[in-house]
Order: C-alpha cells, then sequence, then structure tokens
C-alpha cells in the first residue's frame, strides 16, 4: 500500500489481517483495495482535486495567450521590412507615373 495517501487526521477503513508484533496489534492489508478513505476524506480530496484542475487550466490559458502572443510579435517583426519595400516601391512607382502625366 502506497503510504504517501495517509496524512494526519485522515479517516480510514482497513481490511486486512491482524498480527501481534512486538506486543503491538497491526492491521495488514493485502491490497491497496483493503485501504478506502472514508466518505468526509472523499468529499475534500475531490474539492483538492477540483482545485488543481482549476489551476492547471489557468495556467494553460495563460501559456496559450502568451504563445499567441509571441507568434504575433515575432510575425510583426519578419513582415515590417517586407511592408516597408512595399511601400517605398509604391511611392516610387507613383512619383514615375505623376511625372510623365506632366
Amino acid at each position: 500500500v502506497d503510504p504517501t495517501i495517509f496524512s494526519s487526521g485522515v479517516r480510514v477503513a482497513v481490511n486486512g489481517i491482524l498480527t501481534k508484533t512486538n506486543d503491538e496489534l497491526r492491521i495488514k492489508p493485502r491490497s491497496p483495495d483493503d485501504v478506502t478513505l472514508s466518505k468526509e476524506e472523499l468529499s475534500q480530496t475531490k474539492e483538492t482535486v477540483s482545485g488543481k484542475e482549476l489551476k492547471t487550466s489557468y495556467q494553460q490559458t495563460i501559456a496559450v495567450i502568451l504563445t499567441i502572443a509571441t507568434i504575433l510579435i515575432l510575425a510583426g517583426l519578419w513582415l515590417k521590412p517586407k511592408y516597408y519595400d512595399f511601400l517605398h516601391a509604391r511611392k516610387q512607382t507613383h512619383r514615375i507615373a505623376t511625372q510623365t502625366i506632366r
């Protein structure tokens, strides 16, 4: 049985084999199925899991927003020189056309 499922103050129901060691009685569960949390503990565990899921969802949303913002900034930096070249070429074409009309 994984000992990390236990914490101080948690109520559990255990089925298992009762043994006596050094004048102490001990219940030894045979498998993890022999250990169950009480109903109160299960509801608290569900609330904790829900909080963790909400935190993970929030973190994922922030990560997606930051990724999209980074992609847009990089695309803008890549397109900026091309846009200025386009405007400069258009301006040159416009000057040539206005000079030939006169």
